[in-house]
């Protein structure tokens, strides 16, 4: 009698499977129903100056990739050395939501750096030549789908960038000395150039004698 039972239960499981199995909408990635993303907003040439490092260089753009069906897909913006077929190739962004991307002067030269760095070229200030592109993935099981590729001229800057800054003379530096361009006396910087200015000055117990805050050494 137990016997019974228990092949019962496993026939009825079995068919309880079967029925959930078959009610599932099944989905195929074709790879001819694909739409790749379409890339633009790239200019011809950009020269990177070091001391607007915060502005935005690029502001990259792209319609939105169709895997045939719907799923979640992983888009890569990539840069790569013109005529190296994206050997080493920089990710400069990867999101699976929908939207742009704008790249700051500073963050941008980074990256050029590291991409020569793997080719371990030296960098000097001149125009080179690179490709962006999208790779959109939906899974590391299949192969990832390319948007057109832009190119573009970049003449990279070497050095960190200067940034704003005002003076803050006082009684802690005894005023400095304006021929000195108050070499003794700290700054305040601006490091996203924006008028507004940072810094850790210490005062110590001299704060109450007075400070100024003075755009020029003088």
């Amino acid at each position: 009698m137990k016997i019974v039972k228990y092949i019962s239960a496993i026939c009825l499981s079995l068919l309880i499977f079967s029925a959930c199995e078959s009610d599932l909408d099944k989905v195929y990635y074709n790879e001819s129903e694909v739409t790749p993303a379409v890339l633009s907003g790239i200019a011809d040439t950009y020269v990177l100056d070091a001391n607007k490092a915060q502005t935005i260089a690029i502001e990259f753009k792209w319609t939105n990739p169709q895997a045939g069906y719907t799923a979640q897909i992983t888009n890569s913006l990539q840069m790569a050395l013109k005529g190296k077929d994206f050997e080493n190739a920089i990710t400069l962004y990867s999101s699976t939501e929908e939207g742009s991307y704008d790249i700051t002067t500073l963050d941008l030269n980074s990256k050029i750096m590291t991409l020569f760095k793997s080719y371990e070229m030296e960098v000097t200030v001149e125009p080179y030549d690179f490709e962006f592109r999208i790779a959109s993935s939906i899974s590391d099981a299949v192969d990832s789908f390319y948007s057109n590729i832009e190119s573009a001229q970049i003449t990279p800057f070497i050095g960190e960038p200067e940034y704003p800054k005002v003076y803050l003379p006082g009684a802690y530096c005894d005023w400095g000395n304006p021929d000195d361009s108050f070499k003794q006396c700290q700054l305040l910087f601006s490091a996203n150039d924006d008028g507004i200015y940072e810094g850790w000055v210490v005062f110590g117990n001299q704060a109450k004698d007075g400070w100024k805050i003075s755009p020029e050494a003088s």
